[in-house]
């Protein structure tokens, strides 16, 4: 197993965690109505480079919703097992805050003899005018996948960038596998997968562990949602994926603003879900509660927990639906402590999350994963 040369390995217990698997080709499954294709063979590169890939010159929405079947298929050299995780680079060349990206696709995952063996959509919308956050699907472990086949394409925010070509600049396979402990000599202890690829830390887990879990519905109810006078305070912003419906909110492109205290959002099957909470006038704090549930499996609770999350933190809500677990981590934000704001566990069901009467602080952003336990 490579680990760098100045990297020691350490005896440890066997852990195991996502590493990139390559893809040895790709090609275009579809295109019956002769559709603009170009450059696909940079997406798999390993680079996320300025190369303009996907639809060029441009095509329209109406044209892709026309031709569903047009299919980009990402091969592996040989079928590979474990497969819980991929990734996509939205846009294509040097600007990435054009929104000339993919929305909405289908993702399936086909073995050697071209038969399905798993499907979702993947909703790939990026932040209005950030195409370089990285999105990323994960799923239960799937095995004897030959290729992964994109279709059902849609632009990513018509309204926005109607004419631009849906591109993009690169997409990543990750298979669950053994990572192998080594130690620098400043003390630092690093994983790396069976490749060499370095793994985070936060990503390793027991082999035997909790797994990537689609949760086939999921429920927002917000409580003491309420405008500043200027109208524009307490949003929940950058929500990826978008939901697929939701009640209370007036949506502006980039926030959803609310019309009521106790606003709603539903997603369909996701494994994980990233918003932010902002108080974008900053003349006026906020304290708001969130409250997630999915119809199928019932309420997510969370152990009591008052003290301030601290940017970087995972938190791990009780098990529900007879197995499975939400865990939250504080992405980007006030640091605990701050009178910026931020988030708490405030017993049962409810996420505490508090914006302070703080000028040009930043959002509160979050992350739910969902796992079985």
């Amino acid at each position: 197993m490579p680990v760098p040369c100045n990297c020691c390995p350490i005896a440890g217990p066997t852990r195991c965690a996502p590493g990139e698997v390559p893809f040895s080709a790709v090609q275009i499954s579809a295109n019956p109505a002769g559709l603009p294709i170009t450059n696909l063979a940079s997406t798999i590169d390993g680079t996320a480079g300025a190369d303009l890939s996907g639809f060029s010159p441009p095509v329209t929405e109406a044209q892709l919703v026309a031709n569903p079947t047009t299919g980009f298929d990402y091969l592996f050299a040989a079928p590979v097992d474990n497969l819980v995780r991929l990734r996509w680079h939205n846009g294509g060349g040097g600007v990435l805050t054009d929104q000339d990206g993919f929305g909405l696709i289908t993702v399936t995952l086909l073995d050697a003899g071209l038969a399905p063996l798993y499907t979702t959509p993947w909703d790939l919308t990026a932040p209005i005018t950030n195409n370089a956050v990285v999105r990323e699907l994960n799923f239960p472990p799937v095995s004897g996948v030959a290729r992964v086949r994109f279709d059902g394409f849609h632009k990513q925010n018509v309204g926005v960038m109607g004419t631009g070509s849906p591109l993009l600049r690169q997409v990543e396979a990750f298979t669950n596998g053994p990572v192998f402990p080594c130690r620098r000599r400043n003390g630092t202890l690093e994983w790396y997968d069976e490749a060499g690829n370095l793994v985070p830390n936060s990503e390793v887990v027991s082999c035997d562990g909790p797994q990537p879990f689609i949760l086939p519905d999921l429920h927002l109810v917000g409580a003491a949602f309420g405008d500043d006078p200027g109208g524009l305070g307490e949003n929940l912003c950058n929500v990826v994926p978008a939901p697929s419906a939701f009640t209370g909110w007036t949506f502006n492109g980039t926030c959803y603003d609310p019309t009521t205290g106790a606003p709603t959002m539903d997603w369909a099957p996701t494994s994980s879900v990233v918003m932010e909470y902002d108080e974008p006038v900053g003349a006026q704090s906020g304290g708001v509660f969130m409250q997630f549930s999915s119809p199928t499996f019932g309420t997510i609770t969370w152990p009591t927990n008052n003290t301030d999350m601290a940017v970087g933190d995972v938190r791990v809500s009780n098990a529900f639906g007879g197995g499975h677990r939400a865990v939250l981590t504080y992405l980007s934000g006030p640091a605990a402590g701050s009178a910026a704001g931020t988030i708490r566990m405030t017993g049962g069901a409810n996420l505490g999350v508090h914006f302070g009467n703080v000028s040009n602080a930043a959002p509160i952003r979050f992350r739910l994963d969902f796992q079985t336990v």
